[in-house]
Order: structure tokens, then C-alpha cells, then sequence
């Protein structure tokens, strides 16, 4: 049986093949930018199933497709959090999500059960703690209705400047 490929044994041979690989490589990827199979996919956030902070049962997110929504990323004894909680009033007819990191089931309940929010409420688990890449609270985040992040906001922000930012998606 015939081999198809050749079998260079010369070792500066070898080395003049890869860097001739390399070397192409990269000024293809500068000149024309990385392949789609190379790119990093963005998460979507409704592949994910979560705990709901209310029970133990498990809260599946795909039933928020086809749906714009908002998730606050919090944490417990964050007197940002709580204030951003409140100020949700005006997204009654939105669909919310609130995300607890860093912090037990009590206590991220706790913050929950003082605040007014209506929406979801779940618990990050730590698959889900390294695609939020959260680093402050509260994290706002805006998912257009495929479940991909369209708009991040990394402080408390105006509920009116929420709600423009989610009618336009």
C-alpha cells in the first residue's frame, strides 16, 4: 500500500516546514483575520440550567428564547445590588433575571426578599461563574431574544436607560 504523505526525517528539514507553516499561518490570520472554526463563539446564556434560589430545583433557560431579557449579576451585603433591585419598577412587562454569585442560598435570598424584584432568581453555578466573567456587582447584562449579550452595564444604572436599551433589541 502506497502512503500519501511524505515522511521528512531530515531534522532541518522539519524545521523549515514548520516555520514555512508558521510563518504563513500567522500572515494569513493577520491579513485576512482567523478562520470562522478558530473564533471563539460568544455564550448563550439560555443553554444554561441554573438552581433556583427559591427551591433546589433546577431552572432550564431555554424557555426564555424568542425573549429580550435583562440579568442582574449580584452578590449579598451589596448595598449597590439592593438600590438596582428597587429601582427595576419601570421593567414590570420585561423579562428579568437575577444571578446571586459569591455567597450562600440564605443570603443571597435574604437580598432578594428586601428588594422589590419580581423577576427569576437563581444561583450561579461555577460553569456559569466563568462565562459571566463577573468581576463587580451589580453586573447588568442585556440578551438580545437568541440568548447572546448584546449590552453590559457594570454599575448601578438609571432603569429608564434600561428599558430604552432592551426596546431597541
Amino acid at each position: 500500500m502506497q502512503q500519501c504523505c511524505v515522511k521528512i526525517s531530515d531534522r532541518a528539514t522539519q524545521s523549515s516546514v514548520m516555520l514555512f507553516f508558521y510563518y504563513y499561518f500567522i500572515h494569513g490570520v493577520l491579513a485576512y483575520g482567523v478562520p470562522p472554526s478558530l473564533e471563539a463563539k460568544p455564550p448563550n446564556f439560555y443553554d444554561y440550567t441554573l438552581e433556583r434560589l427559591d427551591s433546589f430545583s433546577k431552572q432550564d433557560l431555554s424557555g426564555l428564547k424568542g425573549k429580550v431579557s435583562l440579568w442582574v449579576l449580584f452578590q449579598p451585603e451589596c448595598k449597590s445590588c439592593e438600590s438596582q433591585f428597587n429601582d427595576l419598577s419601570c421593567l414590570k412587562d420585561k423579562e428579568t433575571v437575577a444571578v446571586g454569585f459569591w455567597g450562600s442560598r440564605e443570603n443571597l435570598n435574604q437580598v432578594i426578599r428586601f428588594s422589590k424584584f419580581k423577576g427569576k432568581t437563581l444561583m450561579a453555578n461555577k460553569s456559569f461563574e466563568k462565562v459571566a466573567e463577573l468581576k463587580q456587582t451589580p453586573t447588568i447584562l442585556i440578551l438580545n431574544k437568541d440568548g447572546y449579550l448584546k449590552k453590559s452595564f457594570f454599575e448601578k444604572t438609571p432603569c429608564s436607560t434600561l428599558k430604552k436599551m432592551m426596546e431597541t433589541l
